[in-house]
């Protein structure tokens, strides 16, 4: 698995033990190798550094719908919270974000009724 594989929203850490420790006195195994300070910090810059660098190819806004580069138009509306919520719902469980799911039931009633 490269480092591109990896998606936070893969994984659970709804059940994660945060806790301090001293790493001088608490023997810690990261990859086979015993966690110090040092190790630590460098773990921890390293994941910066990626997560910085990811954050630098983002693309406000997301990528062109229309595939030609251009903005893609907005459509907007209001809901009831509760429906805002059933589509969050539907959003997690397919593991995409709402606007995607609107996306797909636009398309979808577009393609029934023939437009």
């Amino acid at each position: 698995m490269s480092d591109k594989d990896i998606r936070p929203a893969d994984f659970d850490f709804s059940d994660a033990e945060i806790e301090d420790v001293d790493l001088a006195e608490t023997e810690v195994i990261v990859d086979g190798a015993r966690l110090t300070d040092e190790r630590a910090d460098e773990i921890a810059a390293d994941v910066l550094a990626k997560a910085r660098g990811h954050a630098e190819t983002l693309v406000p806004g997301g990528k062109s719908l229309t595939g030609d580069g251009k903005h893609s138009p907005i459509v907007q509306t209001r809901v009831p919270e509760v429906t805002r919520d059933k589509l969050k719902v539907i959003a997690d469980r397919r593991g995409v974000g709402v606007s995607k799911v609107l996306r797909i039931a636009i398309d979808e009633l577009i393609e029934r009724e023939g437009a």
